[in-house]
């Protein structure tokens, strides 16, 4: 214009550049004809920031600075320097600004239009602030014949240049469009927008009657509240691969089940139309048409299931109530993992699986449970079995006993020395008869959880030598050679001695069977230690008899098993032996081995833990110190506080609490206690009755009781001493009394049995002693009695002497360690030597008349067992007797 440039910066205000300076000046930099900004005072300006300037119909130049419009009188082409040429015109906001046809300057701010008069540089302003609370803010604005078009950020509209007339055009998608211009050759408004452009056609839009029906379109589509396009990626993906109108599918995950879209209809209402004429459906979530509302083109749907969704947009067919689909798209919502094709194969596959597995554990637990019926049913008839040979093992022990008495008897006094030795044959088959009925009747026992081992610290050497003298007789006959030999001089174990006698005798027994004349037994002990240094005792029966095969090596130890050899050999056995030896073994922690070899012989092994020097040491401590202090006390006594009040005042006892009379009866039956205190009202079974059972018993028949009770009545007090009780002391006592009466009745106790222990060697004083026996005593007298009975009897043990005298083996081991101090099997040895050297010394009989009489029956170990008693020979004390 007038030949100059003008140029709007951004914060430097505006330039005037002279044309010819362009192309006469040889520099590159080129100056400036003027300059308006903030800091020239000539041509000044209130702000340097100019967003935009134009030329009008008249030449002069429009510029906006936002908060004040700018004209520049440029139509004379004046000079620059004459600063009148600007004027500024007040206008705060200018958002958009142009001139039209006419010459008229038309803009916009916040929310009016205004105009101005390039002639006199009014300028007024128009109200459309209804218009942009709806639709927004006025971007920019075109004109075309009688009306102002202009775009806000979500529709188009129109104002009439005379009336001012507002009117809504169309609904776009927000913040889609930001430019419009009018084509006056093609006579078409152009909007441009992102990616795409929106042609209007003026004319058509202004009708009172709509000939045209432009598509509806989806602007917007948001997944979860959050708007989508090509371009933004949701959950690390992008869900639309074109742009929202050319879109015909949408697949969303699972979780992405709420979507919303927004409509631009397209179509041009006027102000007193309502329905726009479209309508929308989701075809299998409605189940009719739902007219699009033109003022909220919003629509949403909410937590869609898994599966295929068609969102058509429809129109209603002119003169019809027919609605025409022109519009589908296809939403995919993915079935969540718990619903594939794959999961559901692999729950069928599981549901098969365990329906398999449940049928196979059906069945497995059918078989089972037959299995468990048939074990239960072979059990029942074995106890069946057990019970029968065990009654009738009780039946036959009577006339075995009738027999065995007139046997000893007619020994005792046959000389014919044919007749004693079919006697004597009688008599080792009656014991083998006797022996075999014992081992049924105790077999029950020994089997069951009913036998607890009852362990005790043992000196091995000792114990294992005198429980092989008893076979040394026995062997000699037969021309074996038994043989023992001990690496150690002694060795300590921590055993059950009836248990480990009955392994040794089992073992001994067997070795004696199967060896013929002329053959070795030979026991060796040594200790040695374990991979985990623990010390180990080695115990060694060997034979040189028939030998065991290797097929039945696996099934020795199994119960009621004999290997061919055996049942040929020995008849007569029962096949329990080696059984109880493993059980027995196995009890004490131990393991029994095997080695054989057919016509050789074979080797049992037997390994057991063995105390080593620190516990031996401690042992001998300990025995030291329970001879001096260590009274053994049952406290039998239902209240917790009492019970344990008794035990910790009773320094230097070994206390052991129970809570009722029948733990009592059966505590004192195992233990054998010193003395036993007990309360009488107790529940389960009172004091009385449980001594009472006591007193019955030979075997406790001799332990002291003393009763506390809080009956303190005569009546009470006179039973008790019925029933044979010590002592009876009424609640509350004081602990010094109950300890004394301890101490008193403990130290009579031990009186009479050394009085009881010395009559048995004073044979003059028995007439006298039986007027005042004590339960001890009536015990010690009537074995002892046994024992010369049928000392006759070389096969006379501790088994044989239970079986004479009624009780069990335990019991008279125990009893006699108690009352003696020696072993069963030392106590018989030494009534038969004494009964020797009464008889030697009556000059009546020779020395192997004597050896026969007192029931050995081999002259070496008779003249072996009498030197280490008397430190001389039978025959040597014989005559010195006669000297």
């Amino acid at each position: 214009m007038g030949g100059n440039i003008w140029l709007a910066t951004c914060s430097g205000g505006i330039f005037g550049v002279k044309r010819e300076d362009l192309f006469t000046h040889s520099n590159k930099l080129i100056p400036a004809a003027c300059n308006y900004c903030v800091m020239n005072e000539t041509f000044k300006l209130e702000y340097d920031g100019c967003l935009g300037m134009f030329c009008d119909v008249n030449g002069n130049i429009w510029v906006n600075a936002e908060r004040r419009l700018y004209k520049i009188d440029n139509r004379e082409n004046k000079a620059f320097h004459f600063p009148e040429q600007l004027t500024s015109i007040p206008c705060k906001g200018i958002k958009a600004i142009f001139c039209d046809e006419n010459g008229e300057i038309w803009g916009a701010h916040r929310d009016a239009l205004f105009k101005v008069n390039p002639q006199d540089n009014l300028l007024e302003e128009i109200d459309v602030s209804s218009y942009t609370e709806e639709y927004g803010e006025i971007n920019n604005m075109t004109s075309c014949g009688d009306y102002i078009w202009f775009l806000t950020s979500r529709s188009v509209g129109v104002i009439h240049k005379q009336t001012h007339v507002v009117e809504h055009i169309v609904d776009l998608a927000a913040a889609q469009y930001k430019n419009c211009y009018y084509d006056r050759q093609n006579h078409l408004i152009w909007l441009g927008g992102i990616d795409h452009c929106l042609v209007l056609y003026p004319d058509e839009c202004l009708k009172n009657e709509r000939s045209i029906e432009p598509a509806a379109i989806i602007s917007e589509i948001y997944v979860n509240g959050e708007a989508i396009s090509p371009r933004r990626e949701v959950n690390g993906r992008f869900l639309l691969d074109k742009d929202i109108s050319y879109c015909k599918q949408l697949n969303l995950y699972p979780e992405e089940n709420s979507v919303a879209f927004r409509f631009s209809i397209g179509k041009l209402l006027r102000e007193n139309e309502r329905q726009s004429g479209y309508f929308y459906r989701i075809k299998e979530l409605d189940e009719s048409w739902k007219a699009l509302n033109p003022y909220h083109s919003l629509v949403e749907y909410s937590y869609l299931g898994y599966g295929t969704y068609h969102l058509e947009i429809g129109k209603q067919v002119a003169q019809s109530h027919h609605i025409e689909s022109i519009r589908t798209l296809d939403i995919i919502v993915q079935a969540p993992w718990y619903y594939t094709v794959w999961f559901r194969l692999l729950v069928v596959a599981v549901i098969i699986v365990l329906f398999i597995a449940g049928i196979n554990y059906y069945r497995v637990k059918t078989k089972l449970h037959i299995t468990e019926m048939d074990k239960q049913k072979t059990l029942a008839l074995s106890q069946m079995k057990m019970e029968f040979l065990t009654n009738m093992s009780h039946e036959l022990k009577t006339p075995l006993s009738l027999i065995l008495g007139p046997i000893n008897k007619l020994l005792s006094t046959t000389r014919n020395s044919q007749s004693k030795a079919l006697l004597q044959t009688i008599q080792e088959n009656t014991m083998k008869l006797n022996s075999m009925v014992v081992q049924i009747v105790n077999f029950k026992e020994d089997f069951s959880d009913s036998s607890p081992s009852i362990l005790s610290y043992l000196e091995a050497v000792e114990f294992v030598q005198s429980v092989a003298s008893t076979y040394r007789e026995a062997c000699d006959t037969k021309g074996i050679s038994l043989e023992f030999e001990s690496h150690a001089a002694s060795i300590y174990i921590e055993a059950d001695p009836l248990k480990l006698e009955s392994i040794l005798n089992n073992l001994l027994s067997n070795a004696y069977k199967f060896t013929e004349a002329g053959g070795r037994i030979c026991i060796t002990m040594e200790i040695q230690q374990s991979d985990s240094q623990k010390m180990l005792l080695k115990l060694s029966v060997s034979d040189t008899g028939l030998g065991i095969s290797q097929e039945d090596l696996p099934y020795i130890f199994d119960r009621f098993y004999q290997s061919r050899q055996s049942r040929e050999v020995n008849k007569d056995g029962s096949g329990i032996g080696l059984s109880m030896v493993k059980k027995y073994v196995t009890q004490h922690y131990g393991e029994v081995q095997v080695e054989s070899e057919i016509g050789k012989g074979t080797t049992f092994t037997l390994l057991l833990p063995a105390l080593g020097t620190e516990d031996v040491k401690r042992l001998s401590f300990a025995t030291n110190l329970t001879d001096e202090r260590g009274l053994r006390v049952l406290i039998v006594e239902d209240n917790i506080e009492i019970a344990r009040f008794i035990a910790d005042n009773l320094k230097g006892m070994q206390c052991t609490v129970v809570h009722n009379g029948n733990s009592g009866l059966e505590t004192a039956m195992q233990l054998l206690p010193d003395i036993i205190v007990a309360d009488i009202m107790m529940p389960v079974m009172d004091g009385i009755e449980m001594s009472r059972l006591l007193k019955r018993n030979l075997t406790t028949a001799t332990i002291p009781i003393i009763l506390l009770t809080a009956k303190d009545n005569k009546q009470t007090e006179l039973d008790a001493y019925k029933l044979g009780v010590d002592a009876f002391l009424a609640k509350p006592f004081e602990i010094e009394h109950l300890i004394a009466r301890i101490n008193q009745i403990v130290a009579n106790k031990d009186l009479l049995v050394r009085k009881a222990y010395q009559s048995q060697k004073e044979d003059s004083s028995q007439e006298e002693m039986k007027m005042t026996e004590t339960p001890d005593e009536k015990f010690l007298a009537s074995v002892t009695k046994l024992i010369e009975e049928h000392m006759e009897d070389p096969a006379l043990n501790v088994q044989k002497l239970a079986e004479l005298s009624g009780l069990n083996e335990k019991q008279i081991y125990r009893k006699l360690k108690l009352l003696t101090g020696n072993t069963a099997v030392d106590y018989i040895k030494s009534i038969r030597l004494k009964k020797a050297a009464m008889l030697l010394s009556q000059k009546k009989f020779t020395v192997n008349e004597v050896m026969y009489m007192v029931g050995f029956s081999s002259a070496s170990y008779f003249a072996k067992c009498f030197s280490e008693r008397y430190g001389k020979t039978p025959k040597a004390y014989m005559e010195e007797i006669v000297r």
